[in-house]
């Protein structure tokens, strides 16, 4: 599909594009940006040789030293097929002004954390990079693990109301689940019983977050997301496993202006910035910028959030499976 001519001091290479942005490569990305430089890169869609296969692939050009010049970048990405993945290319590279052409220098990815090669990343974007981030002001310290699901967890309308909640029991268990903002998708319940809890520390295959996180309130989102991912308040009488990824923070009253940050539609977009994969890693979620000053100085943002957060409350509560189910609202 693409023909790369070998020149002097170059190198040519198709290839897996999961080195563009994973956190398993940042340091080969490191490397090759300081001593290289990619004088032009291609990313086809999924299924740009066979319909049949889902395929993750880039092709590029090295040139062997670093001076700064801009490569030239094509995303292919967005157009579906194999049929339409030359015609795109062709028409890119007649066309000097193409939506899904990009020029850029290999020293605009090193100031994006993790250096990714985001080659359609606009200045602005650069710009917010260079403020503080989430990770600032926010904690992350492991995860809960059962390993063994069937014994220690219940959807909640499987227990007693009187059994769910602090000091109890059981508590709620954040495990991800379909797409939705700011509350909601608390449809487990984990045993949390001193014997419970031994077991989750003991046991070589289980887990249990640091005491000092329990009962607090946190941010929960989805793992995996074929789009976009939303972000929910995690209560203090719930807790989380891996599939429910949450962070808590520092200070409990930036909960809701980064819950409202993490919704917008900016952070979206950074968040496919920084990795292209269909997981939401914690670790890039606490990568997003986060300019805590100017946010704070808007008091309309952590109100509104909290608003949001009581009607996704109350909407969330109409549904019979439900823990606070307690009538249908047309009734």
């Amino acid at each position: 599909m693409v023909y790369i001519k070998k020149r002097r001091n170059t190198d040519g290479i198709i290839n897996i594009s999961t080195w563009m942005y994973i956190a398993t490569f940042e340091k080969f990305r490191t490397k090759l940006l300081v001593n290289s430089t990619i004088e032009s890169l291609v990313q086809p869609e999924y299924h740009a040789f066979f319909e049949s296969a889902n395929v993750l692939i880039c092709s590029f050009v090295l040139g062997n030293y670093s001076i700064g010049e801009k490569g030239t970048y094509i995303k292919l990405s967005d157009f579906y097929g194999a049929d339409i993945q030359s015609e795109k290319y062709i028409e890119a590279i007649r066309q000097k002004d193409c939506n899904y052409k990009y020029y850029c220098d290999t020293d605009s990815f090193k100031s994006i954390p993790g250096t990714p090669i985001a080659f359609g990343v606009s200045s602005s974007i650069l710009e917010a990079f260079k403020s503080e981030s989430i990770y600032d002001y926010s904690i992350s310290d492991g995860q809960n693990k059962t390993a063994n699901n069937d014994r220690f967890l219940r959807l909640s309308w499987e227990v007693s109301n009187e059994k769910v909640g602090k000091g109890k029991k059981y508590i709620f268990y954040a495990k991800g689940g379909a797409y939705r903002k700011w509350y909601g998708n608390l449809n487990f319940v984990v045993d949390w019983t001193d014997k419970a809890r031994l077991h989750y520390r003991k046991d070589n295959s289980a887990r249990i977050i640091p005491e000092y996180l329990w009962y607090e309130p946190g941010i929960t989102w989805t793992l995996l997301s074929s789009a976009e991912t939303g972000f929910r308040l995690l209560p203090e009488d719930a807790t989380f496993d891996m599939t429910g990824s949450s962070i808590f923070l520092k200070d409990e009253k930036d909960l809701m202006e980064i819950m409202a940050l993490l919704n917008s539609p900016v952070a979206q977009y950074i968040l496919k910035v920084l990795s292209s994969t269909m997981a939401y890693q914690i670790h890039e979620i606490r990568k997003v910028p986060y300019k805590r000053e100017e946010i704070k100085n808007n008091k309309q943002i952590g109100r509104l959030a909290g608003e949001c957060v009581n009607y996704s409350r109350q909407d969330w509560d109409s549904f019979e499976t439900s823990w606070g189910f307690m009538k249908h609202p047309l009734i």
